[in-house]
């Protein structure tokens, strides 16, 4: 006979979760219980769920179902408990926040996703599809090939029908994406086969190093059935997982970037060997990459002349290397992001890890010198870091509260610090108070420009423009401003041919 449900606390936590999610309790009905269960609860010392409020049964439920901390160690669940103050709701926060500042940010109008590029910046809007702007993709418009930079605003990537977009990557002069069904798209600049399509045949003409631009998003037919999970562009070079945790790579290989045991470049996919270890995230920067495996370990391969592999050997790598530091030190790495000279990484705790060239102050270390083995930048102990983002000589870190903090080079105004003159270097992780009114929960650096995603789905950017990568704007941008509302990216979706004609003609 089943035993009688008698209270709450009785209810399986999961479905306690439904109601609260479903609305059927009034605001009063939810202050009732809550202060029913506080009342009722054991003193301190008493561990079980039963004693604690409805809402934190219904987090910890959520939180040990999160595959973030199901792939943690015991020892790690309970730092991150203890870093989120043994509350289980703010724990729950800080998953989230992780999964949003690495994929897409949730708000009324859908999913919102930034990539920024070399000169250009890629916005992706939920079922609405992906929209660029700026110098350096291709686009082609009554037969002629131009830049998005001619139209001087956010214009509608072409796609191909029932495609829907689930994250986005680009870097130098291409772009690559991954579809809700687990297929892989790539276009841009071609150059080292880094779109990965081979010797395809497009429209009439045979993809190579002299017609080596794909013009519009074109399928990775070696890669149809892999089921491909995250992308990631690098400068010639892609890297991408699949859900099973393998990981493929093409593209230039001149510092053994590709991971593939060569310094051969490669114009298709080609599997990285990765022995027993399972992959579930990964970073391609200048001329190296990192990778992390669903045990916390961190890999690194290619170029390794500014020591941004992580070990004292500066020798190149032509195959994934274990970072012993982490290992050695029991740290669990959650995020990783390959820069140009430098690399950062993020773990379970929101610790920040620094290392490679430190010129400008890019390490956040408190100076400019070179690091060789990963070093944690003290200046952010006291926060829970959510997402890291390297790009050339400058760093981001993003934390679980809205807050951006970065430290490097001031150039152009990238850095987003508008009491700092555009020359100066920020040697220790500063806050960018320009962004203190919003909650920010992804950021992505371009070359000289950078973009984020506040928690109302708006785009803000700051940096260069000179080669449009925000906008209409011409110069610099010192201070964040709004870079394209969504209310304006679904009016150029429905009026993509418009626009482009317009700007045509009036080119």
């Amino acid at each position: 006979m089943a035993r009688s449900v008698a209270s709450f606390q009785d209810l399986p936590p999961h479905i306690l979760y439904k109601i609260f999610m479903l609305d059927s309790l009034s605001a009063r009905d939810l202050v009732n219980v809550e202060v029913t269960c506080y009342a009722f609860r054991a003193p301190s010392g008493l561990q079980p769920l039963r004693f604690k409020s409805i809402l934190e049964i219904a987090a910890v439920d959520r939180c040990k179902l999160h595959p973030l901390y199901a792939t943690m160690t015991p020892i790690h669940q309970m730092q991150l408990l203890r870093k989120c103050h043994y509350k289980w709701k703010m724990l729950l926060r800080y998953l989230q926040a992780t999964g949003y500042a690495n994929g897409s940010v949730p708000n009324e109008k859908g999913k919102v996703q930034v990539a920024a590029g070399k000169y250009h910046s890629v916005v992706l809007v939920g079922n609405k599809g992906i929209f660029a702007c700026g110098s350096g993709l291709p686009y082609m418009a009554s037969d002629q090939m131009v830049s998005y930079e001619s139209f001087g605003l956010f214009v509608p990537v072409p796609m191909p029908q029932n495609v829907v977009v689930s994250q986005v990557s680009t870097s130098h002069q291409h772009v690559a994406f991954i579809t809700t069904n687990g297929e892989l798209y790539t276009y841009g600049d071609n150059k080292s086969g880094c779109c990965g399509h081979g010797e395809a045949n497009i429209h009439g003409i045979t993809l190579d190093e002299v017609n080596r631009y794909v013009l519009e998003p074109m399928l990775v037919i070696t890669l149809k059935d892999a089921r491909c999970k995250q992308v990631s562009a690098g400068v010639n070079f892609t890297i991408v997982l699949t859900e099973e945790g393998h990981a493929y790579a093409c593209g230039k290989n001149t510092h053994g970037q590709l991971g593939l045991g060569d310094t051969m470049s490669r114009d298709t996919f080609s599997k990285i060997d990765m022995h027993d270890f399972r992959a579930v995230q990964v970073s391609a920067g200048a001329a190296h990459a990192l990778m992390v495996t669903d045990d916390g370990s961190v890999f690194s391969w290619g170029y390794g002349a500014n020591s941004c592999l992580g070990c004292y050997d500066v020798a190149n790598k032509t195959r994934p290397w274990l970072i012993q530091t982490f290992k050695d030190n029991n740290i669990f790495l959650i995020g990783i992001s390959a820069g140009y000279e430098h690399s950062v990484a993020l773990d379970c705790n929101g610790q920040v890890y620094t290392w490679g060239r430190g010129y400008c102050g890019a390490l956040g270390h408190g100076h400019e010198s070179d690091v060789q083995i990963p070093q944690k930048v003290t200046g952010l102990d006291e926060i829970r870091a959510i997402q890291v983002c390297a790009r050339k000589r400058r760093t981001f870190v993003l934390t679980d509260d809205g807050e951006l903090y970065g430290f490097g080079w001031m150039g152009f105004g990238s850095l987003g610090l508008s009491n700092k003159w555009s020359s100066e270097k920020v040697i220790s992780p500063s806050v960018l108070d320009s962004l203190r009114d919003h909650k920010i929960c992804q950021v992505s650096a371009g070359l000289y420009h950078t973009l984020v995603v506040t928690s109302k789905g708006t785009v803000l950017g700051f940096g260069d423009n000179d080669k449009g990568p925000l906008g209409p704007r011409l110069g610099s941008c010192p201070e964040p401003i709004e870079v394209v509302s969504l209310h304006d990216l679904e009016t150029s979706h429905t009026h993509t041919d418009e626009i482009v004609s317009s700007h045509l003609s009036s080119g």
